[in-house]
């Protein structure tokens, strides 16, 4: 599959750290932690967007997207949404936080809804990249466009994350490889993003 490069050129980087306190300087000041199955994990916090940028991230994307330096980039992600469901629901997903076009992102919800439902995991080698990555897109349309996610949709993405989720090799909960080193801290568990609750 195609490795996109628009969620990492936009310059959102900084979002992943987290920072819940207006004006911290460290990456990640004021996020908070729980105990989960006796291993602590951060807090996601409680708005969106939160996956890969916040709000004021989220706030800069029009004029980013028409900086002269990224539109190679663009134009290499309109590239691979023209040959690729998955990358047009991530482009219309990353449009939508631009424009607010309700009508393109109920779209991109639905069509995001029925991808992950008819994906599964493909008999070849390293299978796990396909149904790990389609998790990322779940979660940026389930992120991005929460606002606009209907009461039934919000438990049918997390339910579909959760069946991709098992796919992996590490397993739901991602037990049975190492979190920090090995195979599953590649995309398994550094990039697909962990299945919440609804309401999340």
């Amino acid at each position: 599959m195609k490795r996109i490069l628009s969620l990492w050129v936009l310059s959102v980087l900084p979002a992943l750290g987290g920072a819940d306190q207006p004006g911290s300087q460290a990456p990640g000041a004021g996020l908070k932690w729980k105990e989960v199955a006796e291993t602590r994990i951060p807090v996601p916090p409680r708005e969106h967007p939160r996956l890969y940028l916040r709000s004021p991230e989220a706030a800069q994307l029009d004029a980013q997207l028409h900086d002269t330096a990224l539109l190679p980039a663009l134009r290499k992600l309109r590239s691979q949404a023209a040959n690729s469901t998955q990358m047009q629901i991530e482009l219309d997903a990353l449009q939508c936080l631009v424009s607010k076009d309700q009508g393109l992102g109920r779209a991109t919800i639905e069509s995001a809804l029925r991808l992950l439902k008819k994906t599964e995991l493909p008999e070849r080698q390293d299978a796990c990249r396909v149904t790990g990555r389609m998790m990322v897109t779940g979660a940026i349309v389930y992120d991005w466009l929460y606002a606009l996610l209907t009461p039934e949709e919000k438990p049918a993405f997390i339910a579909e994350l959760v069946r991709l989720a098992k796919t992996q090799e590490c397993g739901y909960p991602p037990t049975r490889q190492g979190s920090v080193t090995g195979h599953a801290s590649e995309a398994m568990i550094i990039s697909a993003p962990l299945p919440r609750r609804a309401g999340d």
